[in-house]
């Protein structure tokens, strides 16, 4: 569920920033530098801010991609790991979905136009930024898993019920609703309860037992 938009170097930058996760016993440590993304950040230029923040992937290069995800992943170190930072994101983000065209959204919300933020994020690099850790959740126990097996229709009907699932085009309903009619695998209760939402959804209601 995605409750709204997000643009493309956040997206990417998360990744980048939850993929180098390591696991301890106590703690969860995120936002390690990645040995791949890294070095594209110390050696030569960046994509400006103002295409990181704009059209997202299309129309880059090669190395302008390599160079977008290891900035999008420090943009998104910085925002995590600054104080006040957060608050600015969220209103950086409500201007864009107000709206706003990318720069403008980025200046109302950060209070600095993007080429002062990409300098910001040159010193931030250079002073090594630190990784940050969680404490690991408490163990939780769990109740009981009760695993039930399906009756021998489903091997035959299973595709079929995601078929129906998934909505049939009009010409094919037909003959799938036959094809469960005449299955031998209808007997049990899982083909019955799939024949009863093939009637109700593409057959006839009345034959719905």
């Amino acid at each position: 569920y995605f409750a709204g938009f997000y643009p493309t170097w956040y997206v990417e930058g998360l990744a980048e920033f939850v993929a180098t996760a390591v696991f301890e016993d106590h703690r969860i440590v995120l936002g390690l530098s990645s040995d791949a993304r890294s070095g594209w950040l110390f050696g030569g230029g960046w994509v400006p801010m103002e295409r990181l923040i704009g059209r997202g992937l299309g129309g880059l290069d090669d190395f302008d991609v390599a160079r977008f995800y290891a900035q999008s992943w420090l943009f998104t170190h910085y925002i995590f790991s600054t104080p006040g930072m957060a608050e600015k994101f969220q209103a950086y983000l409500h201007a864009l979905r107000a709206g706003a065209a990318p720069v403008e959204a980025f200046t109302r919300g950060f209070g600095v136009a993007p080429a002062v933020m990409q300098a910001t994020l040159r010193d931030y690099v250079n002073h090594s930024p630190p990784a940050l850790a969680l404490t690991r959740p408490a163990p939780v126990e769990h109740g009981e898993i009760l695993v039930t097996g399906l009756p021998p229709g489903a091997d035959y009907l299973l595709a079929l019920s995601a078929r129906l699932s998934g909505g049939v085009p009009e010409d094919a309903r037909e003959a799938i609703v036959n094809r469960i009619r005449t299955s031998t695998a209808a007997n049990d209760d899982f083909g019955r309860t799939l024949l009863a939402r093939a009637e109700a959804k593409y057959g006839d209601p009345a034959r719905v037992p």
